[in-house]
């Protein structure tokens, strides 16, 4: 696109703005689910999770919901994070209006940009997507028990204590890991109007489910080509004893799409289609139809 969009005399355009990498399918893409806080289905276990701890965590985020969300969103608060908001897509649309004759200008325009992300206001949201959506991804065991996002630790986070920092940095990191996307922080200025007006796309005709032979066609030849089920199964088990790296990544691999699975069914993001043996392309549509 660059080689083809180029001009005799003028430097290549600035795209980080426009051109963005990340799991389309999970994140925020309303705003307006933070203020629900973080839903009780995202702590459903799944593989590798301590259903004990996962309902006991199920159990104290229903009851934060039901007190830590009463006065969040107080007249004051809500003006201010409205205002942040206006502010930061303001930032946002003043890119659109940079003169990239130079490389001098396009340099400008990278900084404006890099700038934008560390804005207070932005950054706060991107903080608080990432711990909406981590509680969907984080393990629930023992060893990430101070680190699991709460509605708690959301509802701090919008109301400027920076108490739960750990828990905040830790759903970031995850955030950059799994590369959430949040739609509307992305694309601020383009969802302050509503959304998009076209959008083009070739989804993947793929099942959330992961799939044994896919995954060990790559590492395990003997397991991928197994005579049955039966056999591949009692393979995987001997992992353990066998090839325990292995084991490791298929274990965490499971956790991973049984995560997004979890995420497409319960955030509420995709209500007409989070049914059945999901397919990606089905969620796309949903995605893209918003």
């Amino acid at each position: 696109m660059w080689i083809d969009g180029f001009s005799r005399g003028f430097p290549l355009n600035f795209l980080d703005h426009r051109i963005k990498c990340g799991n389309s399918l999970v994140g925020v893409l309303d705003l307006n689910c933070l203020d629900e806080g973080i839903p009780d289905e995202a702590f459903k276990p799944v593989t590798g999770d301590d259903k004990k701890l996962a309902s006991s965590i199920k159990k104290e985020n229903k009851k934060q919901r039901q007190t830590d969300l009463q006065g969040q969103l107080s007249l004051d608060l809500y003006g201010n994070l409205q205002q942040e908001r206006t502010q930061y897509v303001e930032e946002w649309q003043e890119l659109a209006e940079f003169s990239e004759e130079t490389t001098a200008d396009v340099r400008r325009k990278q900084e404006k940009y890099q700038q934008n992300r560390q804005n207070t206001g932005w950054w706060r949201d991107y903080s608080a997507c990432n711990l909406w959506t981590a509680a969907f991804f984080m393990g629930l065991t023992q060893d990430n028990l101070q680190l699991l996002p709460t509605t708690e630790a959301l509802s701090k986070l919008l109301k400027g204590n920076l108490s739960t920092q750990k828990v905040v940095d830790a759903a970031n990191k995850l955030g950059e890991e799994k590369r959430f996307f949040h739609w509307c922080l992305e694309f601020p200025e383009v969802f302050e109007q509503g959304g998009f007006d076209c959008v083009l796309g070739n989804p993947p005709w793929e099942r959330i489910k992961l799939q044994e032979k896919e995954f060990f066609g790559s590492c395990d030849e003997e397991i991928a080509n197994a005579a049955n089920k039966a056999a591949r199964n009692k393979l995987i088990k001997g992992l353990a004893k066998t090839n325990p790296l292995l084991a490791q990544e298929w274990e965490e691999a499971k956790h991973d799409a049984d995560a997004q699975g979890k995420f497409i069914r319960e955030s509420s993001r995709f209500p007409l289609t989070a049914v059945g043996d999901i397919n990606t392309y089905a969620v796309f549509a949903e995605t893209t139809r918003n």
